[in-house]
């Protein structure tokens, strides 16, 4: 996933982020052989800008999944197993009834 930003400064300039979420996975999986190629090409992509372009890459890890990031990302969050309930007591408590249903 990545996202593009245009930002109007006294300059024009394009910031690009490629987000991951990688996991530990048995070698029989096709993200076994995936995720590598993902994280080689997001590098890449960071080298290989011009001016103008700011790439910044960030990975969203579980801590068991931690051991396939590296400290060349710009940013690693940590996701916790906790936050899952959380997200659905809000999504049905708070955003399911204020969708208006005709």
């Amino acid at each position: 996933m990545h996202f593009l930003l245009k930002m109007n400064n006294k300059k024009d300039y394009t910031k690009i982020a490629h987000i991951i979420n990688p996991v530990v996975v048995e070698k029989s999986s096709d993200l076994f052989y995936a995720q590598p190629i993902t994280i080689k090409s997001m590098f890449e992509a960071r080298m290989f800008s011009h001016n103008g372009v700011d790439v910044k890459l960030f990975a969203a890890v579980y801590p068991e999944d931690e051991i396939l990031v590296n400290k060349d990302f710009d940013k690693i969050i940590f996701l916790s197993k906790l936050l899952f309930p959380i997200i659905l007591i809000f999504l049905i408590f708070v955003i399911l009834p204020s969708i208006k249903f005709k």
